[in-house]
Formats: structure tokens, sequence, C-alpha cells
């Protein structure tokens, strides 16, 4: 959604607090209104573990990415690409 695109343009200028900031604002929205079992729930745990791996929080990262993968292995959606995406 929109703040998860505010979020990707933050990350891009290399503003990572605020690029997390979007994203939790994302995610607390989409958990709100959609299933749990979302694919942009899991697209948006992803981006998060991005920012944690960049800002050198590894052990978070994993955990986030681990979050993701969960998620999207769970959705009803065709997900692959963004399970392709986790992986890489």
């Amino acid at each position: 959604g929109f703040y998860c695109n505010l979020g990707q343009l933050a990350d891009q200028k290399g503003d990572y607090d605020t690029s997390l900031k979007w994203y939790r604002k994302s995610l607390k929205l989409s958990i709100k209104t959609c299933p749990s079992d979302y694919a942009n729930i899991g697209n948006t745990y992803n981006c998060m573990g991005l920012i944690y791996q960049q800002k050198g929080f590894f052990n978070r990262a994993l955990k986030t990415y681990q979050t993701a993968l969960s998620i999207l292995q769970q959705a009803s959606t065709d997900n692959r690409s963004y399970i392709a995406s986790v992986y890489s």
C-alpha cells in the first residue's frame, strides 16, 4: 500500500529509520484490515528484513525474514515471486 511505497522511497534515499517507520505503519494497518496470511503482510516483513540487514542488525533481519517466509508459505494467493524474494 501507500505506506509501504513511502518506506521503499525512504530506503532508496538511504533513510533506513524513516523507511522502517513507514513499513511498521503499513504492517500495523495491514494486520488490522487483512487476513493473517495476506501476502502483502509477508512482503512488508521481507522489506523490513532488508532494512535491518542494511543497518547491520543481522539477527533481527533473519527473524524478520523467517516471519515473512512463514506468512507467505501460508498465504492463499500465488506468491512465488514474494517467496523467491525472501530467499534471495
